[in-house]
């Protein structure tokens, strides 16, 4: 998928108009994402669909969790709320959270090649079913029944990716 296509698909779901950085700064903000995911992407459509997707609902593409100012409840850290042991590092992965925290195009292509680590194989075990994907990648066993606020948020997931392939 191109970078300006990704560049719009965000801009649809979270207008730059609605970050506190300002409108033009989050704008270039946001082509340095949409570039990182087009090229980690390469082409699969779906893994930037859902690349996309994760990111809108881990941190509404904001500067604050995009740079790692502001961090999730369980020490979660940047663009794409992944998980960070005690020691710093990605677990499951070669990088630390330094190297993949902060609005860089360097450190916003670890992050997403680090999130599509994750996705590239949750995608294949699923089948590409949006709710088994997105049940995975928040580490919830497939076969477990969400209710509730967990249920809503996950099916919330579910609509902006489906949104996201209405768009073509």
């Amino acid at each position: 998928m191109k970078t300006l296509i990704i560049l719009a698909l965000m801009i649809g779901l979270v207008p730059p108009k609605y970050q506190k950085e300002g409108e033009e700064l989050a704008r270039v903000r946001y082509q340095v994402i949409a570039a990182a995911i087009s090229a980690e992407a390469k082409g699969d459509i779906r893994l930037a669909r859902f690349l996309i997707t994760v990111a809108k609902h881990e941190s509404s593409f904001r500067l604050d969790i995009h740079s790692g100012k502001k961090r999730g409840a369980a020490g979660e850290a940047g663009l794409f709320q992944v998980m960070v042991g005690k020691d710093g590092k990605i677990l499951r992965h070669k990088y630390t959270a330094k190297q993949v925290i902060g609005v860089s195009p360097e450190a916003t292509a670890r992050a997403v090649e680090v999130a599509a680590v994750y996705l590239r194989p949750i995608i294949v075990g699923c089948y590409g079913a949006p709710l088994c994907v997105f049940k995975r990648y928040g580490g919830i066993p497939r076969d477990r029944l969400t209710q509730g606020e967990l249920r809503r948020r996950l099916l919330a997931r579910v609509a902006t990716y489906q949104q996201l392939v209405r768009s073509k």
